[in-house]
């Protein structure tokens, strides 16, 4: 069986990875849809520790190779302050979620 997941949307893709993460690490956290998130659509506090497991959802409507490096490329442009300021905090991993292929 097919799966188009292009076909979810930005708020449906974001919820779906949410609800994987979810399922996978029971103590991560999941940020609201479409609000201001600092680079951040979960996170995951490591136990006893200060450190944090970043995660940041992207959807791209038409997941092609060509068109996919140029995105994924730009999204590195544009999250790399974030990121930088999430280190600053205690940070200890990111990763970058999304249907780009």
């Amino acid at each position: 069986m097919d799966y188009h997941i292009e076909m979810l949307g930005d708020a449906k893709f974001q919820k779906l990875c949410q609800a994987l993460l979810a399922a996978e690490f029971p103590n991560v956290q999941c940020l609201p849809v479409d609000m201001p998130d600092g680079g951040r659509d979960a996170l995951q506090r490591i136990p006893g520790g200060k450190s944090t497991i970043i995660y940041q959802v992207k959807f791209v409507q038409s997941p092609k190779a060509k068109d996919s490096r140029e995105f994924l490329k730009s999204v590195v442009q544009t999250e790399k302050d974030k990121v930088r300021k999430l280190i600053a905090l205690g940070a200890s991993s990111y990763y970058l979620i999304t249907n780009a292929v």
